[in-house]
């Protein structure tokens, strides 16, 4: 999903985030999803690995169509799934999805074709934790990368398409959130296993971090500096791992 866009507000977006800040979840997207299965963007995931504290991961993306598609700038989208069927207030969702890597305040509306068959190949590297915030609870915490995460990666269908985007958030520069769905970008999902860090058993490997409804990464994070949001945070990690302990037997 095309989750933020344009440097020019980058200053005017940082002040009100100081004020309220976002989480990536919450923050207004404008991108239209796309199935995979019918479109002409490809995603391959490469064989998974951990590397000390870091989960490296190679992404091909591989255009079917017989034109060039143009990739946004900002992505692709890295996110967690966190399992909140604890919450009372869940509304019966088992599992939301918290970005871990792609979400930014430095935002861009540019685009970079990729040619017909023609294949790109990035290598990342996702930390093992994501910090993550709850506005309601006024709480800030660590979550574990683990369990089961997706990706993905906004595209243009034209070059023509593309440009009539990037004009009308240029002329929609305090509202710019959501363009008309004709030039919207689309997107192509993958969803995939995380393996399992040589220091944890499986049982803890395979099972989603658990949290709540409204906990999401906060861009920016600018919560780090608040010791009670921090202390609260800290508070509610120790009963839920209290409540529902993890095994922590090496493999």
């Amino acid at each position: 999903m095309h989750r933020f866009s344009e440097a020019f507000l980058f200053t005017s977006l940082t002040v009100l985030c100081l004020v309220c800040p976002c989480t990536a979840d919450e923050t207004p997207h404008v991108a239209q999803s796309q199935n995979s299965i019918s479109s002409p963007l490809e995603i391959r995931i490469s064989p998974l690995r951990w590397e000390k504290a870091c989960l490296i991961l190679g992404l091909d993306l591989l255009n079917h169509s017989t034109v060039p598609i143009f990739l946004t700038e900002m992505g692709p989208y890295f996110d967690v799934a966190l399992d909140v069927s604890k919450d009372d207030s869940s509304n019966d969702d088992v599992l939301k999805w918290v970005n871990v890597w792609g979400v930014s305040d430095i935002l861009s509306w540019d685009a970079e074709p990729l040619a017909p068959n023609s294949p790109s190949h990035k290598n990342f590297c996702i930390g093992e934790k994501v910090w993550i915030v709850n506005q309601k609870k006024e709480t800030r915490r660590e979550i574990p990368v683990r369990g089961k995460m997706r990706v993905s990666v906004s595209y243009f269908p034209t070059e023509e398409v593309w440009k009539k985007n990037k004009t009308w958030h240029y002329d929609h520069q305090l509202n710019p959130w959501n363009p008309p769905e004709d030039i919207a970008p689309m997107s192509s999902t993958v969803t995939f296993d995380i393996p399992c860090p040589n220091a944890t058993c499986k049982q803890d490997c395979v099972r989603s971090p658990l949290g709540f409804q409204g906990e999401g990464r906060a861009v920016p994070d600018v919560f780090f500096i608040d010791p009670d949001w921090n202390r609260r945070g800290e508070v509610l990690t120790s009963e839920l791992n209290r409540k529902y302990p993890l095994c922590t037997a090496v493999k």
